[in-house]
Order: C-alpha cells, then sequence, then structure tokens
C-alpha cells in the first residue's frame, strides 16, 4: 500500500504539469486494450487482458475485441466452480499463477475477478461469477485479487454493480430497493475492496434505478471511495459509456475501448466552459497515469504451463461436488465401465464470450480412461451440441451397459447455451441427454451421472440413479479432475455456491423476470435471493446452498461463543468456537458453515445468512478445532432513512452446520441494538416480505405492486399479469377508453423522434436503412467472434450486436466509426435534414452542450 501510495503522489504531481488536452486524452483508452502513453513526462501505456479464469489476450492486433486469436494461457476453472471450494487460498493461488501468465505476455491488469450476485441461474455469464451468496462471493473474490496483486499485476473487480443479466445489459434498468442494494448487490464489492484493495473496479453497463451505473456518483464516488475508501482507477467495462462528461463527473476515470477523440474533446470542453470541475479531470488523469506507472517495467518472465495445468486440475477437484452418492463412488479397480455420452470425449470446460481461454493443454474423462488402462467401452450416443435424440445410439449404449458392471453417464450442457451476451431460455438439459436417462430406467446397473455445466439444471432423474457428480466448468484439465474423484484419488469436498432448485418455477425472480418489456428488471424479491427465498418460504430444493458430500463423514461437538457472559455490542465481532471430527474411514476437508438467525423486529430479514465459514482437512479419527470470526456486519441492516448500517439488537440464534439445511450445532446470543429510524419498518406497507410465502402451486407468488412500491418508495411500472388485470377491462367503456389511449400514443409517437443514441442496434431493422446498416455491422462482427459452433456465434450475435445501443457501435469500432456519424445516421434514420452530410463526412454543425448532454461531446 505504501508504494502504491508513493506512485500516486508521484502521478499527481505528473498530472499538474500536463496540459488539459493531455489530461483528457489520459482518460480515454489508445486501442482495444492499451492505456495511452504520454512521452513527454514519461508516462508509458499499459496493456489490459480479460479474465477473469485465465489470460485472454489477443496476440498481435489491439484495434478490435480479440475473440478469435488469443493467446495459449491456462484455462483454470470458472468462479461458479471454484466458489465451491470454500476456500479463499485456493482463489489466491489461482491467482499468483495467472499473474504469472500476464506477466509473461506483458499484461499490467486482468480484467477480473468477477462478483456479481447470482440472482438467477439464467444468467447466461454466471459462470463467471462466485455465488447467490454476497459474503462468500466477496471472500473468494478477495482471495484472487490478493494472488494477483502480490504477484504484481493489477485485478479489476467487476462488474459494479447490479450487473445480474445478459439480455439487455447495455439499456436494462435494474430496478432495487436499497436494503437489497447494499445488503446483497454491493456487499461483495465491499468486502473484496476492504480485504483485498483492488487496484481497479469497472463499472458495469447496466442502470440501476434509472441512472447509468457508471454515472452514478453516490456508487462511484459516495459509497467507493468515500465510504469503502477505494483509492484505485474506475475503468469502463468495454462499450458502457452512455455521456462522457456525466461519467467522469461521477468518478469513472477511463473510458475503454479507445481511441474516443469525441470523450476527449467533450471532456476537454465541459472544463473550458465551467461544467467540469479542473480537478476531477486532473485527478482522473492522476490516476490512470499512477496505473501505467506501475507497471512501467516490463518482465516477460515465462511461466511454468505444466505446473499451471497441474494446478487447474486440483483446483477443479478441490471445488467439483458430490451431489449424490448411495455407495457408487468411489468407482473399484476393475469394475467394467460402460461410458456414455459425447462430454467424455469433448469437454465442455468453459463458457463463451470474453471470457474464453484459448488453453495451453486440454484433458478429457475418455483421455483419462484410455491412459490408465481402465476396463471400460465408451458409446457417444450424443455429440455435445445434439439436442435431439439418435434411437440407434441410445440402443448401442443400453447394449454396452448390459457387458458392464457400472455406467458413467457424462452430460452438461452445449456451448450455445452457456455465454455472454445472452441468458438461458430454462434450466432443462437437451431432451438427447433426457432421453438417454430415460432409457437407463430399470437397466438393472448402477449409474453414476457426471455433470459438466455452470449452474444449476434441472435433474429428473436424480432420484433414479445412483451418484450424481457435479464438475462445473472445470478448466481444461477437468478430465483428470474428473478421474481422480470417479476412482477415490481425492475425495470430494465442494460446497454449493448456489442453491438447485427442484424447478425453475420455484425461484424468487420467476415474476420478475425476464425484465418487464425487455429494458426494466424488478427485483422485487429485495433481499430473498437464492437460499434466503427457499428458507424463509420453506420451500423444498433438489440441493441446497452449502451442500456437498464426501468419502468420508463428518461430526460436529462444542460450539462455543465469546460471548457467553455478556451481550454482543454494536460494531463488535463474535468469534465461534467447535470441534469437526472426521468418523469416516478416509481423509477428507469439510468446509463449514456458520450461519445467524435473526430474531423478528422493525426490519424484514431471511431466515439465516451465512456469516462465516473455513475449510479443514482432517485424518481419519482425527478432530479439528473451528474457530471463526462474524463480522459486526452480520447483525446489521441498512437504514436508508439513516443512510447507513444499523445493528438490530435482540436474541440471535448461532447455527453450524454442513449446508444451509444441515444445521449440526446451535447456540443463542444476545445483541444490544442502535436506534433505527421509523422508515425502516414495513410491517403494515409491506407484509408480504415479513411473512414470507409462496403461493398455492408451490411456486413463488408475486411481491404486489403497492408492496414494492412501499419498500422501493416510489412508484414502478406494473408487471404484464399486473397489466392484464387493470380495472375497467373487459367493458366497452374500458375497451373504448383503450382504444383511445392507444390512438393517441401513436399519434404522439409519430411526432416523437424515432431513434436515439441509446436505441438497440436491433430496433434498426423497423427501416430499409437500419437493415442495411445492421447487415454491415453484423458482418464485421462476425469477423471477430470466436464460437464453438455456429448456434453459439448466432445467439451471441443476437445478444451483443441487436442489444446493444447505437453509441457503443462507435466506442465499439476501434475508431472506424465516429459518433458523430452515429449522430447522422440517426437523424437519417429519424428523416431529419442533415443526416446524410453528417453521416459521410463525419462533421456536423456546434451546438451548445450542458453536463447533462455534453456526453461525448456535440454533434460536432
Amino acid at each position: 500500500m505504501e508504494q502504491r501510495d508513493e506512485i500516486l503522489a508521484q502521478a499527481r504531481a505528473l498530472a499538474t504539469e500536463m496540459t488539459a488536452e493531455e489530461q483528457a486524452a489520459l482518460c480515454s483508452g489508445q486501442n482495444f486494450w492499451h492505456t495511452k502513453p504520454l512521452p513527454r513526462l514519461g508516462v508509458p501505456d499499459a496493456t489490459l487482458a480479460d479474465g477473469p479464469h485465465g489470460l485472454r489476450l489477443e496476440a498481435g492486433r489491439h484495434d478490435r475485441p480479440g475473440l478469435h486469436d488469443s493467446v495459449p494461457a491456462t484455462c483454470y476453472p470458472t468462479a461458479s466452480l471454484t466458489a465451491c471450494s470454500f476456500d479463499p487460498a485456493l482463489l489466491r493461488r489461482i491467482g499468483r499463477a495467472l499473474a504469472e501468465e500476464c506477466i509473461q505476455e506483458g499484461a499490467a491488469m486482468l480484467l477480473g475477478p468477477g462478483v456479481n450476485i447470482k440472482r438467477s441461474p439464467l444468467c447466461g455469464r454466471g459462470f463467471e461469477y462466485f455465488s447467490e451468496d454476497p459474503l462468500l462471493a466477496g471472500e473468494c473474490a478477495a482471495g484472487m485479487i490478493e494472488g494477483l496483486q502480490e504477484n504484481g499485476v493489477s485485478a479489476c473487480l467487476k462488474h459494479f454493480a447490479a450487473n445480474n443479466q445478459e439480455a439487455w445489459r447495455l439499456v436494462n434498468d435494474a430496478v432495487v430497493d436499497e436494503r437489497a442494494l447494499y445488503e446483497i448487490y454491493l456487499r461483495a464489492f465491499e468486502v473484496a475492496v476492504h480485504k483485498a484493495h483492488p487496484d481497479a473496479v469497472m463499472s458495469s453497463y447496466n442502470l440501476i434505478n434509472g441512472s447509468y451505473a457508471g454515472e452514478s456518483r453516490q456508487l462511484l464516488t459516495r459509497v467507493l471511495r468515500r465510504q469503502w475508501g477505494f483509492d484505485g482507477l474506475v475503468v469502463s467495462d468495454w462499450g458502457a459509456v452512455n455521456q462522457r462528461v456525466k461519467a467522469l463527473a461521477a468518478g469513472m476515470d477511463l473510458e475503454m475501448p479507445g481511441p474516443d477523440s469525441h470523450s476527449d474533446a467533450a471532456i476537454l470542453r465541459a472544463v473550458q466552459r465551467g461544467l467540469l470541475d479542473e480537478d476531477l479531470l486532473r485527478e482522473a488523469a492522476a490516476r490512470v497515469s499512477a496505473f501505467a506507472l506501475a507497471h512501467q517495467h516490463d518482465r516477460h518472465e515465462p511461466y511454468d504451463a505444466p505446473a499451471h495445468h497441474a494446478l487447474a486440475g486440483e483446483a477443479a477437484a478441490e471445488s467439483a461436488v458430490l451431489l449424490k452418492n448411495e455407495g457408487m463412488l468411489p468407482l473399484r479397480p476393475g469394475q467394467k465401465v460402460a461410458l456414455l455420452g459425447g462430454f467424455a470425449k469433448t469437454p465442455h470446460y468453459q463458457g463463451g464470450g470474453s471470457s474464453q481461454v484459448h488453453p495451453t493443454y486440454l484433458s478429457s474423462l475418455l483421455g483419462s480412461f484410455i491412459s490408465k488402462g481402465a476396463d471400460f467401452v465408451y458409446t457417444e450416443v450424443f455429440a455435445p451440441d445434439e439436442l435431439a435424440p439418435h434411437k440407434r445410439r441410445l440402443a448401442a449404449a443400453l447394449e454396452s451397459v448390459k457387458a458392464a458392471d457400472v455406467a458413467v453417464v457424462c452430460l452438461g450442457l452445449p456451448d450455445s447455451v452457456e455465454s455472454e451476451g445472452f441468458d438461458r431460455a430454462d434450466l432443462r438439459l437437451p431432451e438427447s441427454q433426457l432421453a438417454l436417462m430415460e432409457a437407463l430406467k430399470g437397466c438393472g446397473k448402477p449409474v453414476t451421472v457426471v455433470l459438466y455445466c455452470g449452474g444449476p439444471v434441472e435433474l429428473p432423474f436424480a432420484e433414479e440413479v445412483d451418484a450424481i457428480l457435479w464438475m462445473g466448468l472445470a478448466g481444461q484439465n477437468s478430465g483428470a479432475a474428473t478421474w481422480h474423484l470417479l476412482y477415490g484419488q481425492r475425495s470430494p469436498s465442494g460446497k454449493l455456491a448456489e442453491t438447485w432448485p427442484l424447478r425453475l418455477e420455484d425461484a424468487p425472480f420467476a415474476h420478475t423476470s425476464p425484465a418487464f418489456g425487455g429494458r426494466e428488471s424488478q427485483y422485487r424479491e429485495s433481499v430473498y435471493v437464492g437460499y434466503r427465498w427457499y428458507d424463509a418460504a420453506g420451500l423444498p430444493v433438489r440441493y441446497p446452498f452449502g451442500h456437498g458430500l464426501s468419502y468420508t463423514h463428518f461430526g460436529y461437538a462444542s460450539l462455543t461463543h465469546s460471548m457467553n457472559k455478556r451481550r454482543l455490542r454494536p460494531g463488535e465481532a463474535l468469534r465461534v468456537r467447535f470441534v469437526i471430527k472426521n468418523e469416516g474411514s478416509c481423509a477428507g476437508k469439510e468446509a463449514a458453515q456458520v450461519y445467524i438467525q435473526p430474531p423478528e423486529g422493525p426490519a424484514y430479514r431471511p431466515v439465516k445468512q451465512l456469516a462465516a465459514f473455513g475449510k479443514y482437512y482432517i485424518e481419519p479419527g482425527r478432530e479439528a478445532l473451528a474457530s471463526l470470526t462474524i463480522d459486526p456486519r452480520a447483525f446489521m441492516v441498512y437504514d436508508p432513512a439513516a443512510g447507513g448500517w444499523k445493528t438490530l439488537g435482540g436474541r440471535y440464534r448461532i447455527l453450524v452446520g454442513s449446508s444451509s439445511r444441515d444445521i449440526r450445532l446451535e447456540a443463542e446470543l444476545e445483541v444490544e441494538g442502535e436506534p433505527v429510524s421509523r422508515a425502516l419498518d414495513k410491517r403494515e406497507a409491506a407484509p408480504g416480505y415479513y411473512a414470507v410465502t409462496p403461493g398455492a402451486d408451490g411456486a413463488p407468488k408475486a411481491w404486489p405492486r403497492a408492496e414494492f412500491e412501499a419498500v422501493l418508495g416510489r412508484a414502478v411500472s406494473a408487471g404484464p399479469e399486473e397489466a392484464a388485470a387493470q380495472p375497467g377491462e373487459g367493458s366497452d367503456a374500458g375497451a373504448a377508453d383503450a382504444a383511445a389511449e392507444k390512438a393517441a400514443g401513436k399519434a404522439a409517437a409519430r411526432q416523437k423522434l424515432k431513434f436515439d443514441r441509446n436505441t438497440p442496434a436491433g430496433e434498426l431493422r423497423r427501416s430499409w436503412l437500419g437493415r442495411r446498416t445492421l447487415s454491415v455491422a453484423a458482418a464485421v462482427m462476425r469477423r471477430h467472434l470466436h464460437a464453438p459452433s455456429p448456434e453459439t456465434a448466432r445467439r451471441m450475435l443476437e445478444g451483443n450486436l441487436h442489444q446493444m445501443p447505437l453509441r457503443a457501435l462507435a466506442l465499439m469500432s476501434g475508431g472506424r466509426l465516429s459518433l458523430t456519424r452515429v449522430d447522422g445516421l440517426v437523424l437519417l434514420l429519424n428523416h431529419q435534414p442533415g443526416g446524410l452530410r453528417q453521416l459521410v463526412s463525419g462533421k456536423a454543425r456546434p451546438k451548445k452542450i450542458s453536463l447533462h448532454d455534453a456526453g461525448h461531446g456535440e454533434a460536432g
């Protein structure tokens, strides 16, 4: 920290010697992956590279996204799996290894980790995120950040904040109440910032309660810098900037990608006209310079690729979760195995999009069976991207099972389902795989299912098989890791970082996602995310948060805590101790979890929430003494009216267990409370948040709009079902009123501009010129997309291009398309004069600007 302070002081001194033009120039990128240098003052450029579970840096070119030819690098297991290790120390080791690979390739910053909350298992990018629980997510992120930065590579914590879906991510508005925002969606960032001090934070694409995250001074300055003490660089997500001057005033230092001469000019004009404080610009330029100066010595030291490959396998084995085992596993040497499913040969080991790594090696389960000399027969049955069942292959699979002692079936999601840019439509496995599982019913042989997917899937066959091993997206050494677990060379020790529901309809967001109209997501569930919802509602789940089996068994005993004789005071931490004993016949690791159960009070709260955890290696018959600290924040809620955190007093229960629903030990604790605002009490206005119950069919009932408005503090739009149930519908008078309103709306729409900078590109299909423009843009983007299948490429194109605002086309073009020309296109699409001239020439007449509309500068 001292060295960072010294470099920042040096950069601030240099910034005072810069001209305003130089300061503005430093605040946008040189190209897709570099900051701008300032040779006159000795400020170098610096390279940024994609992460988070492996280095993705395009070889040679830096003027494009680089989804084609990235350098070879180790593909580690994705965050959705490594979080299941419940082991921040393992994430720290992965971070160190990632830093070594960045150093070899000259990358100063890795864009990761991603710490967004897994609000929905449908999120297409969910494999990049750790958990539905903010404490676990924040601790895992802190481990990776520490590993990266202690080896001299900057981490960039992302995506700040409430970026919880891929659909309409560049224009979606996350409508979330303040308590949920602070207690759930910001909390993981806060934990990581306080514990690991990342060098950078990336602001997200989306809006939060009507304002772009990258233009929110509340988020970027008041919360991030003033409340949390962050002193690093704030960088935009690629193409996320809406209004550059407003973003800089909010606290965003660096806009990526570049070059963006419009932004530089807009910043300069805003300073010259007194619309932007020149001290803010100078400080932003100093932060960008400090980052570059900290990495001015290129080391390019080679890393040990085989050792990193081994670490990837170790991390996968440490994190994989044994969901079910009825004596089937581990497999015994000499058993003849029927190995079924295309994932055994062609592993699904990572998701698609900007995090896609070009692996240095790649192991498969089939390859491990061959190299180990196992007695087996392999039947593909289905290719990984094959959706429809094939009768002849099914028959062949059954024949191979008859001749075997056991069946190991490799199932998973195809590449076209899990990717950045689009969300999953459901939690179902493909019909080709479900047909195989149906055919195996009554086969008379033990069946183990190995799952390769980044998140929960529905498992209609779960009760009919003997064992289920979830490997997640286990990285490039997934094959060897799976083999080691199946044959007992390692005992599974992973625990689920995300609840697996019985069905999608049980999830709390089911009535508010996908977003209403595609442009708004109402977080009506408030703090009831993941297990907080399922436990509060008493809903059965397939596998609970924290669940995971082992080849041994652990007993718990002797729970004590540090407040046995007095009340816990506000702001005071609690120490808990208990004993874990390995009661089985093999060594293993146990991830013990401590939850708190709050008393009833003025604020609605979950039934329980994770407060601490620890992982312990224990030999057979031996014991470990677990000693864990519960942070004071666990006993607090955010009080919006008071503008801060408040301890709620009363009698709490301390719960220790092996999962959120496998509680082994309990104790009580009296906590001294603090005064809270009256506005925190919503029992009368929003009773459904205090008595959480599912609907008549067992599925979540949508929280009424009136109750959500009481919690949120303002009015919101009606959901589809609510809009359909409006009074007057069906009557003649109501129909007449609706028709008149519809006609008036159409007339008003004709008078309004149809297109603007924030119009999603997909809406260009409404006009001939728009369709031609979209066709050209699609052709350009296809050249840069690297996808494992045509279907994945199609869905990525649909998600990334068609939902991208027009302004982002310019930002992502690498300078080939200016915002002036985008504005000309908008004028032309709206049949306004001057559009064609501006589109062709790239020049337009100046107009007056304000801080609000300066954005990337005037049209000229």
